[in-house]
């Protein structure tokens, strides 16, 4: 498909995205699925740093896979990180994954991705 200037969409959708996520209210988004496991990014600033908490809860005890990728643009530089590793819930308690530390000047210039896979599901959260 092609936009009205004639260019193909594709074109524009990596710079779209980035843009869009950066356009985000700043919170993280919490989702969940027909397993109702939740996740989310949280996100705890200090006057020199940013933290920020891959976690996920399930009602049940689930195990699978996660991958937090966090990149950060600003004057200063940008930067990409990327962790991932197996988890495993316990039955209604709050797991904390991984966590990430951000120089304060990543405030508003950070965007972070969650991706939980387990039983042949997946779920995604980000932040901001």
């Amino acid at each position: 498909m092609f936009l009205h200037s004639g260019v193909p969409r594709k074109r524009f959708r990596a710079p779209l995205v980035a843009l869009l996520a950066l356009c985000l209210p700043q919170h993280a988004s919490a989702e969940e699925n027909a397993s109702n496991v939740h996740c989310r990014i949280r996100a705890a600033e200090s006057s020199d740093l940013i933290r920020l908490d891959a976690v996920a809860v399930s009602p049940v005890s689930t195990t699978g896979t996660y991958r937090l990728r966090v990149m950060k643009r600003n004057t200063s530089g940008s930067s990409q990180n990327l962790q991932s590793g197996r988890f495993a819930l316990t039955a209604g308690r709050e797991e904390i994954l991984t966590t990430v530390i951000l120089d304060a000047s990543a405030h508003n210039a950070y965007a972070a991705r969650l991706d939980l896979e387990w039983d042949k599901e997946t779920l995604t959260c980000t932040a901001p």
